[in-house]
């Protein structure tokens, strides 16, 4: 029960849960998984990019309001819209 519960901590429990069980039963997938996991994240980080594009004709610009000051026991139940 102990290789079952480190394995599931992450890929140094999952190792050893693989060669505790010599991959003969269903939890050696799973650790199989977790292992090739740690070992294929740094590539697909580099793989994926989300270019920015600008989009012709339309200016609009995000705006947020900004406190001036901090007042504790004030009550803010409306809100403006600029």
């Amino acid at each position: 029960m102990q290789s079952f519960d480190n394995a599931r901590r992450g890929p140094l429990g999952a190792l050893c849960l693989l060669f505790q069980h010599r991959g003969l039963s269903i939890a050696s997938l799973g650790a199989i998984v977790t292992i090739l996991a740690m070992a294929l994240d740094p590539f697909v980080q580099q793989i994926l990019s989300y270019p920015v594009q600008q989009t012709p004709g339309i200016t609009a610009q995000a705006t947020m309001s900004q406190a001036q000051t901090f007042a504790p026991n004030a009550n803010y139940t409306s809100f403006s819209q600029y």
